[in-house]
C-alpha cells in the first residue's frame, strides 16, 4: 500500500500558495528597489547642488582689514544669492557708506568667493560687536534650478574680537624663496 503525502488538490494548493508567496516577495522586491533608486537620485542631486555660506573674518593680505567673504563650495554654479543679517552692519569705508543689511548676487560659480570690505577691523567690531548677528543664506541650484535650502545661523561678533588673525611675514616669504632655492639645486647639480 502506498501513501501519498498530498493529493493532486492539495499539491496545486501548495504550488499555488508558492506562487502567491513569490508574486507578493517580487513585489517587496521592486519596492525596496524603486525605493534605494529614488533614494540614490536624490543623494545625487544634493550632491551637485551648490554649498553658498557667508562669513566675517580678516583680509588674507591685510590682517586689519575686516571682509565680507561669500564662498560657493558646492560642484555647481549657485544663482540668486542672497545674503541677509539680523541686524544691518555698520560699514566704516567712507563717510556715504549705508549700513549693510543684505548683499545680493546675481551668480556664483563653484570654488568661487565674493569679498566685500567693510572696514577696519577694530573700528567694524566697535560699531558691530556688541552681540553675534544671525545670517540667512539663500540661493538657487542651477542643476535643479530650484531654491536651495535656506541656511540660518549666527555670526559670533564678540568672539571676533577676542580672536588673533596673523598673516604671513618678510620671513615666510624669505623660507619660501630659499626653499625653490634648493629644489632648484636638487634638481639641477651642475648648475651653481
Amino acid at each position: 500500500m502506498e501513501i501519498t503525502m498530498f493529493s493532486e488538490t492539495g499539491a496545486a494548493w501548495v504550488a499555488a500558495a508558492v506562487a502567491v508567496g513569490a508574486f507578493v516577495l517580487t513585489i517587496l522586491q521592486t519596492r525596496i528597489a524603486k525605493a534605494a533608486v529614488d533614494h540614490a537620485k536624490e543623494v545625487h542631486l544634493d550632491q551637485m547642488q551648490p554649498y553658498v555660506f557667508a562669513d566675517i573674518r580678516s583680509a588674507e593680505h591685510t590682517k586689519g582689514l575686516a571682509m565680507l567673504v561669500v564662498c560657493n563650495e558646492g560642484p555647481t554654479v549657485a544663482t540668486y544669492v542672497h545674503i541677509k543679517f539680523s541686524r544691518p552692519l555698520v560699514i566704516e569705508r567712507g563717510p556715504d557708506d549705508p549700513p549693510l543689511g543684505e548683499w545680493k548676487i546675481k551668480s556664483l560659480p563653484p570654488g568661487a568667493q565674493f569679498v566685500r570690505p567693510l572696514g577696519a577691523m577694530v573700528t567694524f567690531l566697535g560699531s558691530n560687536g556688541d552681540s553675534p548677528v544671525q545670517v540667512t543664506v539663500d540661493a538657487h541650484g542651477l542643476y535643479s534650478n530650484e531654491k536651495l535650502e535656506t541656511l540660518t545661523y549666527e555670526l559670533d561678533l564678540p568672539q571676533l574680537k577676542k580672536t588673533s588673525a596673523a598673516g604671513k611675514t618678510i620671513s615666510h616669504a624669505a623660507e619660501a624663496l630659499e626653499s625653490m632655492a634648493k629644489t632648484l639645486k636638487a634638481a639641477n647639480p651642475g648648475q651653481k
